[in-house]
């Protein structure tokens, strides 16, 4: 082995730091599911107004700490405020387009910048890549879908488009963050920011990015009742492809990332099994 191709070898325990950052974004995933108790905790002990300007004041201190902790960790950091402002306004969209009857959704705007921010730290900064807040953006996205799908499994909770557009303001508002202050600085020394991406990975990206939102927009049509298997089928065979482009890929990083959108494509497939076997009859 070469120095060139020594270089490029992930480290031994770069597998399980993945595994383990997005085994709790699964987690945090649950958790966001499960706030509304709190939520409403919160408004009966600090009152209505308070509760509802809760999500406003969790952006601004996200935002407010991670570039404190950032510029903290690194004095030569020169934030792009032109990213900045982008982050700013997807996160003020996502807070204004939440359905009005249901004010407790805009929460999910600050829970899904924090989850997109959780993602990007899966990869070591030498293993980043020009892609990387490319998948960052999606899985934190497909997270937020998962969320939904999460919230229609109980019969007093339902999901919709909208919140999923809400989730995916959150995430990519998080994830133009962490690109606004740490591109071009030493914490980002090891990004790779030229290098190739095969067409057919790209592809295969596109075709399970748009199995998802199929399969979002099908079962609208499905609200408490059984979630065809067909609906799934798409992003199921979209993050198939996925995972069979991951081994092709010359950067670590880039098959570390892609092996993870992968498997948050081929979860899925959970809910119509979910669904359907809830139905079965087994007297």
């Amino acid at each position: 082995m070469d120095m060139a191709e020594e270089k490029h070898q992930p480290a031994p325990r770069t597998g399980a730091r993945v595994l383990a950052v997005h085994a709790f974004a699964v987690l945090l995933v649950f958790a966001f599911v499960n706030t509304f108790a709190i939520w409403r905790a919160f408004g009966e002990i600090f009152g209505q107004t308070a509760r509802d300007a809760l999500p406003w004041i969790a952006m601004f201190l996200l935002a407010l700490v991670l570039a404190f902790a950032v510029l903290r960790r690194k004095s030569v950091a020169q934030a792009s405020w032109f990213l900045l402002a982008g982050a700013i306004g997807l996160a003020a969209i996502g807070l204004s387009i939440t359905d009005p009857a249901f004010p407790s959704k805009r929460i999910h705007v600050p829970q899904y910048f924090m989850l997109a921010v959780v993602v990007w730290v899966a990869l070591p900064a030498r293993l980043r890549t020009w892609t990387t807040p490319l998948f960052t953006l999606l899985a934190a996205a497909l997270y937020g879908v998962h969320d939904e799908f999460l919230q229609g499994l109980h019969s007093r909770r339902t999901f919709g488009l909208r919140d999923m557009t809400v989730n995916l303001c959150g995430a990519a508002s998080g994830t133009l963050v962490m690109l606004a202050f740490l591109r071009g600085t030493r914490v980002e020394a090891g990004v790779n920011s030229t290098g190739s991406f095969p067409v057919t990975a790209m592809v295969a990206l596109a075709a399970a990015v748009a199995g998802a939102i199929l399969m979002a927009w099908a079962a609208t049509g499905f609200r408490n009742d059984l979630l065809p298997y067909w609906t799934a089928l798409p992003v199921v065979v979209g993050g198939f492809w996925l995972m069979l482009e991951a081994e092709r890929m010359p950067n670590p990083g880039d098959q570390y990332a892609l092996r993870a959108l992968a498997a948050i494509c081929t979860a899925f497939l959970l809910y119509p099994v979910l669904t359907d076997v809830a139905h079965l009859d087994f007297a």
